[in-house]
């Protein structure tokens, strides 16, 4: 990528990979441990300045559309999971609406983007990515009906595979520009890992709670503070 900004491609870098590594840590930690906490907000904040700086770089520079899917994909994931922390008791409300809505048109513009694909970004890529967005966004306007309890058995597991989601998108940004010597599968195998990740931890664990660390009916997430 060739952003005019140099220092943002420095920050971007550092911070992705910083990102990466404090992910991997927060996966592997026991789930709502203080190293989990720990290394979860350590990634949040840098995943977040990662993808302002991606932002940035897409603004400034001619990219293909699949990159800026993926980065969406990355970006909406996690601010939807910071916010099932941020929201502990409370029930998804008119701002969970606005940033799902909002990811949705961020979707309809990316898909009328006729910019140029690469070998590593693909039209394949692209579309898959923003599907997956969409899925999100519309599933996360789907909470607003959930009742109280509803809400609090399903709170620990969204944020935990939306995290999942979060990292495989990163990832695969990350390891398709870097590893260009390994394109297409530098940026599938990223995607393809967190999916399975995602279903793994969903379906094939004892309902995904447990593995993820929380009871569904302890009332215990990790929590930013």
């Amino acid at each position: 990528m060739h952003w005019p900004p140099a220092p943002s491609v420095a920050l971007h870098l550092a911070c992705g990979s910083a990102a990466l590594l404090a992910g991997a840590l927060a996966l592997l930690a026991r789930k709502g441990g203080r190293g989990h906490r720990r290394a979860g907000r350590i990634a949040a904040v840098l995943g977040g300045i990662t993808g302002a700086t991606a932002a940035l770089g897409i603004a400034l520079s001619p990219v293909p559309p699949a990159l800026a899917a993926v980065t969406l994909s990355a970006c909406y994931q996690l601010a939807s999971s910071v916010r099932s922390l941020q929201l502990r008791g409370a029930r998804p409300g008119a701002f969970d609406a606005l940033l799902a809505c909002a990811a949705l048109v961020c979707v309809a513009m990316i898909a009328c983007w006729r910019g140029t694909a690469t070998s590593s970004f693909s039209p394949a890529i692209e579309w898959s990515a923003l599907g997956f967005v969409s899925l999100v966004a519309t599933y996360d306007l789907c909470r607003l009906v959930l009742s109280d309890e509803g809400w609090r058995r399903l709170r620990p597991l969204d944020h935990g595979l939306k995290m999942i989601g979060f990292y495989a998108g990163m990832a695969s940004a990350g390891l398709g520009n870097l590893l260009p010597f390994a394109q297409p599968w530098s940026s599938v195998v990223p995607s393809v890992a967190g999916t399975l990740g995602m279903l793994y931890v969903a379906f094939l664990r004892p309902v995904g709670r447990r593995s993820l660390g929380l009871a569904a009916d302890d009332g215990m997430a990790p929590r930013i503070a």
